[in-house]
């Protein structure tokens, strides 16, 4: 008996064609914790393409954990994984064989800080002489940053401050991140 076989076309880089995805949400800016990114390469029927070299190219400072290319396996997927020390939101392309893939790119890859630590952090507090009157002030100015040195946002319960003789008022947080303020008082 004689057999045939149908094999994929060539890659479709068109709508609904070959996609570049990236896992969701946000991991540790540790240089350790990873995302996914992933292309799945297809022909215009939406069959995978075996073998398929698939270069990714990541936003600095993020990169790619090991070579920066991989070839699609037999489901047409092939992947890959980015990570990073420094926290925020980096874009990742893909070329197939040497062209761009254009659904689904630039995907992105997003790095949180983590806990602030004091060895980073930095405490200064405004100099010169203020009326002890408990209204003339100074301010602390603490900026939180995680053990990469990476600014720690949206944490002012971290930033703990106290004054004695004094009064430390309510910590907030300026328009750059990580960067947080207090008046701080004394009547003595």
């Amino acid at each position: 008996s004689d057999s045939v076989d149908f094999v994929a076309g060539p890659v479709f880089y068109g709508v609904d064609g070959t996609t570049l995805t990236a896992t969701p949400g946000s991991v540790l800016a540790d240089d350790a914790a990873e995302h996914k990114v992933s292309v799945t390469v297809v022909d215009k029927f939406d069959n995978p393409i075996n073998n398929a070299e698939v270069v990714y190219t990541v936003e600095a400072p993020a990169h790619l954990v090991g070579s920066t290319s991989a070839r699609s396996g037999k489901n047409g997927v092939s992947d890959a994984s980015v990570t990073s020390a420094t926290s925020g939101t980096f874009r990742v392309t893909a070329t197939v064989n040497g062209a761009p893939v254009t659904e689904g790119s630039p995907a992105s890859v997003t790095f949180s800080p983590g806990a602030a630590v004091a060895a980073t952090s930095t405490l200064k507090v405004t100099t010169g002489d203020r009326v002890a009157d408990g209204v003339d002030t100074h301010t602390a100015t603490i900026e939180l940053r995680d053990i990469n040195g990476n600014p720690v946002p949206n944490d002012a319960a971290s930033a703990v401050l106290s004054s004695v003789p004094g009064r430390v008022g309510t910590v907030t947080e300026t328009s750059t991140p990580g960067t947080y303020t207090a008046p701080l008082t004394s009547t003595v």
